[in-house]
C-alpha cells in the first residue's frame, strides 16, 4: 500500500499527501520522499493528514527532526487536517508543540507564505 499518495507543488511550497496507517512499514516511504526534497533543496513542507488514520511515534519522530531541518533551512514543515486520534497521538508523545498543525490548506499556504515558523 502507497502511503505517500500525492506530491505536488504550489510556488515554493512542497505538499504532501499521506494516507492510511504511518507504521514502521510507511517509514522508509516518508524518510526517502522527505529526504529527496531536501537534497532538492526544497524546505517549505506541507504534509496533508487528511487520510492518516494512525501513526507510530518513529515516523512522528522522523517528522519532528524533518520540522527542525527545514526551520534551519529558513523553511517550515506544516501538518494540515489530521483527525482526532492523530492529534491525541502528537498530544500523548509531547509533540504537539513541534509542529505547527492547521485544519486547512489554505491556513498553511498562508503560514508558509508568511515565513512564520513553528517553535
Amino acid at each position: 500500500m502507497e502511503v505517500v499518495a500525492e506530491i505536488y507543488q504550489i510556488d515554493n511550497i512542497v505538499c504532501v499527501s499521506l494516507k492510511g496507517t504511518l507504521d514502521i512499514l510507511a517509514y522508509d516511504a516518508i524518510e526517502k520522499n522527505i529526504n529527496n526534497l531536501f537534497n532538492h533543496k526544497k524546505y517549505k513542507l506541507i504534509v496533508d493528514f487528511s487520510e492518516v488514520n494512525y501513526i507510530i511515534s518513529a515516523v512522528i519522530g522522523f517528522l519532528g527532526s524533518s520540522a527542525k531541518v527545514a526551520q534551519y533551512n529558513n523553511g517550515n514543515l506544516i501538518i494540515y487536517n489530521p483527525n482526532q486520534q492523530v492529534r491525541r497521538i502528537f498530544e500523548r508523545v509531547g509533540y504537539s508543540h513541534v509542529f505547527t498543525v492547521t485544519d486547512n490548506l489554505k491556513s498553511a499556504l498562508k503560514l508558509l507564505s508568511e515565513g512564520d515558523k513553528c517553535s
